[in-house]
């Protein structure tokens, strides 16, 4: 690792000390650049939580700069392609600002959280402060009245025993009523955090449950829905089909817009989704990347040839507009209804394999699973 390291350390002085255009920097060893490659991708694949960028997107990054260490054709820093006479050159400053970006972006978040939970303690251990230096009061109080008490007893004077017990027992009474309005407060009080504990634990879950991009829902919520649809379906015997869709050509989107647009064509995808599937029965995904899913529960393969065949053509129509360049997407489909008794694993498979035909044969078409290829 220090033989790496000092390569590494070597060309990045050089081009920090270089006035030249990060395309025309000094390429790598081939070897040295493949273990580079697969350090980015690591760091890329553990990546820490960005405020505002999901984990996907920036492994994707991530990704891009790994690619461009290996085979020095693309830099993702400028989004250009490197001229003919440059090619296998590194964008050494590209690639250090990336990682600076990120790694203070991961340690901005971690200090904002810790200022956060730090607060949130001190605000606990204050309040519980003061409720026990309150009860400390009480207690003493309390205290000094049956002391009171226990002094008027040894007294001979009938009347002087009366009025002091009676102005002990009138205080004891004030004290005690105190405290029990003061247990009903902080009933009342821990009621009114639970309640807002629970909603916020409610938000949370679902904010986990959704893709941070998209807004759809993520792989994990994916996964659970299909294999609570398979057990519904086994004992109801309702119908359910599978899509599964993959943007076409997403790289190259990337590759020639830049990330950024890559972003921008994703979102209004799944905003066409979610238009054209909009019944509560529609769970709508983001399975991967640029993949997508719709699980449509209670519906057969019937009612999805319809609903796809619109999403498909609503696609081609759709008009992204990003820097005052038009981006034209399309997609392909594979489509497949759950049989008697199928596993999750087995009609994931069938409707992947069904995509898998659909980008085969060309792309920008809808395959239904055992059917032959017919395009949109």
């Amino acid at each position: 690792m220090s033989w790496l390291s000092q390569k590494i350390s070597k060309h990045l002085f050089k081009s920090c000390r270089s006035d030249k255009d990060p395309a025309t920097e000094s390429s790598l060893p081939q070897s040295v650049g493949k273990a580079l490659g697969h350090l980015l991708e690591s760091l890329g694949a553990l990546s820490l939580p960005v405020e505002s960028e999901d984990p996907e997107s920036v492994q994707e990054k991530y990704d891009a700069w790994a690619e461009h260490v290996r085979d020095g054709n693309t830099s993702p820093g400028s989004g250009f392609k490197i001229p003919l006479p440059f090619k296998d050159r590194i964008d050494w400053n590209g690639l250090k600002k990336f990682v600076i970006r990120q790694r203070t972006g991961e340690k901005k978040f971690y200090i904002g959280n810790l200022k956060d939970l730090r607060k949130a303690l001190w605000g606990f251990v204050s309040k519980l402060s003061r409720d026990i230096n309150l009860e400390n009061d009480f207690d003493k109080e309390m205290g000094n009245q049956l002391h009171r008490i226990r002094e008027a007893t040894r007294t001979e004077d009938v009347n002087e025993l009366r009025e002091e017990v009676l102005g002990a027992v009138e205080s004891l009474s004030i004290v005690i009523d105190k405290r029990q309005d003061l247990q009903r407060d902080r009933l009342k009080h821990l009621g009114a955090q639970m309640r807002l504990m629970r909603k916020e634990l409610a938000d949370a879950r679902h904010q986990l449950n959704l893709d941070p991009m998209t807004r759809l829902f993520n792989r994990s919520s994916f996964d659970e829905t299909l294999s609570k649809v398979v057990s519904l379906s086994s004992v109801m015997g309702d119908p359910a089909t599978l899509v599964m869709i993959d943007l076409d050509y997403f790289k190259s989107i990337n590759d020639q817009f830049g990330h950024q647009a890559g972003d921008e064509v994703l979102l209004r995808v799944a905003d066409l989704l979610v238009k054209t599937f909009p019944r509560k029965t529609d769970f709508v995904a983001r399975y991967g990347g640029e993949e997508l899913a719709v699980i449509l529960q209670q519906d057969s393969e019937d009612v999805a040839k319809k609903l796809c065949d619109r999403f498909v053509k609503k696609l081609r129509e759709e008009k992204i507009q990003f820097k005052g360049k038009q981006i034209q997407v399309t997609a392909s489909l594979g489509v497949a209804e759950l049989r008697f008794r199928e596993s999750e694993d087995e009609w994931l498979s069938r409707a992947d394999q069904a995509l898998y035909v659909a980008k085969e044969e060309g792309r920008d078409r809808i395959i239904y699973a055992d059917h032959e290829p017919v395009s949109a």
